[in-house]
């Protein structure tokens, strides 16, 4: 009987220890859970703080960050144990790369969904690893890395989609555009469709098919999107209608389009393209009104400064008033520093003042400064303003003013060439480097024109 004890008193003792550790065990798994806990709680916070913004708040970063620590943690613990018992160990790995990921922290998120595909291929996380992994080499301009991830899982409508975003950001227009189009005919449910259809907009625009962009950019308006994007789309139209000097139709949409539009920057954009149309019927009087109304409600903008700058062009180009486009280019940097037309602008500005005082210094001094002063006239309208037929002009006139100098035979091989390789005119590039052969013989200029007229009697003969 004192032996059955004893037995049974060591049993006892063993089953208490067994316990305690089985009590210890789960203790531990269930605070490792609430530390997972804790990560997908601050990585939801950061979410809600990103929502649709493009680039992530420093607010939200810092919650990526805890999140990103809440997770080491997890994964330590269960890392060196066996895979079958750490519960939460692809979880952490997988929300550790999504973290990564809307940090813009790339390499590192690659480097997760790398370890959860080669070393849990059983998660359940397994294809959005893939998924993210992806769109991990996407963002980071990874473009046939992307693809060759994307088509691992091409089963999935999702992957299929990022493979055309994937040609669509690699420039690869035409395939992109067959690829969104296969798309859109197997997925005609999928909610990628919607995106698809606008892609293939965005294409033909890219392309410069105007024609079949509006009609997709049309398709598009029928999914119902919101207010901000249906505006965006209805704006692309009537600057389509524009590239394919459909005026009215044009003026139409964009007056259609200021009906619905309350806010003061996207009435700013109505306006431009308005103020546009009005300059291409001749209307210079109201296009500058409209332009000045921009300038007046929304100044220091990045619309003020297209305002000015559209002045400036019709000062410029419709106008001849070149002292009121000078005045007009210069205000583009001052109303926004960032805006891309901002160099050209001050270029152009930068050129008028040359223009002007080359045009001043035309009236007095000797002869050679005149003549120089003429022809640098005439490389200003080429090379500066962008006008062709001007500066012919300018040049015709160094010929025929002083034939005597040495911008005389200059003038004339730069008519010749103008017309070659500029107008593709060369029947008259021929006549003038045989005027340049005749009338200035011992020229540097006349042995280049015999080489040129040469090439274009060979090619007039083939």
């Amino acid at each position: 009987m004192e032996k059955d004890w004893k037995v049974d008193k060591i049993m006892r003792l063993k089953m208490y220890k067994l316990c305690i550790s089985l009590l210890s065990i789960s203790v531990l798994g269930c605070a490792y859970y609430n530390t997972f806990y804790n990560a997908k709680k601050f990585y939801a916070e950061a979410m809600k703080l990103k929502k649709d913004k493009e680039t992530t708040p420093q607010a939200a970063k810092d919650l990526l960050d805890k999140s990103i620590e809440k997770c080491s943690k997890v994964i330590e613990y269960y890392k060196n144990k066996n895979r079958a018992r750490a519960r939460w160990l692809d979880d952490a790995v997988f929300l550790m790369g999504k973290c990564f990921y809307e940090k813009g922290e790339y390499q590192q998120a690659m480097r997760k969904f790398d370890e959860l595909i080669t070393y849990l291929p059983n998660s359940p996380f397994y294809k959005e690893s893939h998924l993210y992994l992806g769109k991990s080499h996407l963002k980071n301009g990874d473009y046939i890395e992307a693809i060759a991830i994307f088509e691992k899982i091409s089963d999935d409508p999702r992957a299929s989609f990022l493979i055309c975003e994937a040609l669509f950001e690699s420039q690869k227009y035409t395939k992109a555009k067959e690829k969104y189009e296969e798309f859109i005919e197997e997925n005609p449910k999928n909610d990628f469709k919607k995106k698809a259809i606008l892609r293939m907009a965005e294409i033909y625009t890219i392309l410069l098919d105007y024609n079949n962009a509006i009609t997709s950019y049309k398709d598009f308006l029928k999914t119902r999107p919101p207010r901000d994007t249906r505006f965006e789309v209805e704006l692309k139209i009537g600057k389509c209608y524009l590239e394919l000097q459909e005026v009215e139709l044009a003026l139409k949409t964009f007056t259609d389009l200021k009906k619905k539009t309350v806010d003061k920057k996207k009435l700013a954009r109505v306006n431009l393209g308005i103020s546009e149309c009005y300059r291409r019927f001749g209307n210079y009087e109201e296009s500058l009104t409209i332009l000045t109304s921009i300038i007046e409600d929304c100044p220091r903008t990045e619309e003020s400064a297209r305002a000015y700058y559209k002045k400036g062009m019709i000062y410029e180009e419709n106008l001849a008033n070149l002292d009121s486009a000078r005045i007009a280019f210069n205000k583009v940097k001052e109303e926004h520093q960032s805006i891309g037309i901002s160099k050209d602008a001050l270029e152009r500005a930068v050129s008028l003042e040359r223009f002007v005082a080359l045009k001043e210094s035309l009236t007095a001094g000797e002869t050679e400064k005149i003549a120089r002063n003429q022809f640098l006239l005439a490389e200003l309208y080429f090379f500066d303003l962008q006008k062709l037929d001007q500066a012919i002009e300018e040049y015709e006139k160094v010929a025929r003013d002083f034939p005597d100098t040495d911008y005389g035979p200059k003038a004339v091989y730069a008519v010749a060439w103008l017309y070659e390789n500029e107008k593709g005119d060369s029947s008259k590039a021929a006549i003038y480097y045989k005027k340049l052969i005749d009338e200035f013989p011992n020229t540097e200029y006349a042995h280049k024109a015999k080489q040129s007229l040469s090439q274009i009697l060979r090619e007039n003969t083939e």
